[in-house]
């Protein structure tokens, strides 16, 4: 057998560390200073440096092209070799920025590795989905390096390649969009397994709207035949959701403004229908939980109303008086769990009126019943620290200044964390935030 042919059926490179002659070579990008070893030691080839570099991998970082291609043509295992980063020689040469070389790898390789392997498949797309420490495959680099028509023929070698997300959580679609690939995003687009998921949640959409490439064509035809708005806007168990009406503010942005605005119709159409066919569970759910919290409301107050802070005066002439019912903060106390105790009686009233179907009068309901809730639960909160602070304060200022300012901020910070979502996504759209799409999530 041949040196090239033993070094061609290796199916891995060995754990042998590179002779210094070889790696001197390698650096250099000589190979006539390999070729007697080589002639010693057929196997040589496939030895690696510590950082399990290979003599593929040290061509490829370096930029010695024509080193690169006498070594795979006696050693075409080394393609499918990794480093201790988990880098193949491709990585390499596309980390180094270096087209040329990374295309005729692309090419020696397609032409090396065409055998199949019952059961591992073609060695060919095994390395090319190989990915390294961060979790980035050759598809990821070549993007990253604006390096476009090797990111489509990497696709359509293997267009696995797309589903793959890096550790970031960067997908091949994300970073596409990010850098306005409007080629390769119609390519990923017509794979139908194609990831498109981005970091801190977002998707290929955020990346096209946030790095200023909105106007890229996502009308594109998937195999299927359906546009990235058509897909959006058929998922009916998701429209009354944040993330439905991001995904469908970015992608409506997208298209000529003529047809947004019919879109858009559309799409509070189907809200509307949607929420007609599900008024009478939503709203008899709504009423339960909304009813019990008020009557819960109305008896603390109510109660509070007669067990006043500090009591009643003992005095014969004062008898039956409350002992603060001078101070200011017992006047507060007494206004504010008055309003508590009429927000509650009147939401828990409402409720019984909320056996008729009608959308417009249920959502006004609703609409009224949330606000009655609120004002009760902000009154309840402040009565109650006016009642400590009227107790307290005589013998501690500082502790009841601290229990009233936490029970007046209370209803602030309960609305702003009950609304965080809704908080994020104004800020993550701005300017492009549609409010009509709101009012029925």
């Amino acid at each position: 057998m041949s040196n090239s042919a033993s070094l061609a059926s290796s199916s891995c490179p060995s754990d042998t560390l590179m002779d210094k002659q070889l790696l001197k070579a390698c650096t250099k990008g000589d190979f006539s200073l390999c070729t007697h070893l080589i002639l010693a030691n057929p196997d040589i080839l496939l030895s690696t440096t510590p950082y399990s570099n290979n003599c593929l991998h040290i061509a490829a970082m370096l930029g010695h092209e024509k080193f690169a291609k006498e070594i795979w043509s006696k050693a075409p295992s080394l393609f499918s070799g990794t480093n201790i980063d988990g880098e193949t020689p491709l990585i390499a040469a596309l980390m180094a920025a270096n087209l040329s070389l990374a295309s005729d790898i692309i090419t020696a390789a397609s032409q090396y590795m065409q055998h199949d392997d019952l059961e591992e498949g073609r060695p060919l797309n095994r390395m090319l989905l190989k990915v390294d420490r961060r979790g980035e495959n050759a598809l990821h680099h070549a993007m990253r390096n604006g390096f476009e028509n090797l990111a489509l023929q990497l696709l359509d070698i293997e267009p696995q390649l797309s589903e793959q997300v890096s550790n970031t959580g960067e997908s091949p679609m994300y970073m596409a969009a990010r850098r306005g690939y409007s080629r390769v995003v119609e390519r990923l687009l017509q794979i139908p397994s194609s990831a498109d998921s981005g970091p801190k949640d977002e998707s290929a959409l955020h990346a096209a709207t946030k790095f200023g490439h909105a106007g890229q064509d996502y009308s594109a035809l998937t195999v299927n035949n359906e546009t990235a708005l058509s897909i959006v806007s058929a998922q009916t168990a998701l429209i009354k959701t944040l993330k439905w009406n991001e995904s469908f503010t970015l992608l409506s942005n997208t298209i000529p403004s003529g047809w947004k605005h019919i879109v858009g119709d559309k799409a509070k159409k189907t809200i509307k229908k949607q929420a007609i066919e599900e008024v009478k569970s939503l709203t008899a759910k709504y009423t339960s939980n909304t009813s019990l919290v008020a009557a819960l409301l109305a008896t603390v107050t109510f109660a509070a109303a007669f067990t006043l802070p500090g009591g009643f005066s003992a005095d014969p002439a004062d008898a039956g008086l409350p002992i603060f019912a001078g101070k200011a903060a017992f006047k507060v106390f007494i206004f504010f769990d008055t309003i508590a105790m009429c927000s509650s009686l009147a939401v828990a009233f409402l409720c019984i009126l909320a056996t008729w179907e009608d959308l417009d009068f249920l959502l006004n309901y609703r609409k009224t019943t949330r606000a009655l809730m609120w004002c009760a639960y902000g009154a309840t909160a402040v009565a109650f620290g006016t009642g400590l602070f009227t107790v307290i304060a005589p013998n501690n200022l500082w502790l009841a200044i601290l229990i009233l300012v936490l029970c007046t901020i209370l209803p602030l910070l309960s609305k702003i964390i009950g609304e965080w979502p809704l908080l994020m996504l104004r800020y993550r759209l701005r300017g492009l935030f549609r409010k009509d799409l709101i009012p029925n999530i």
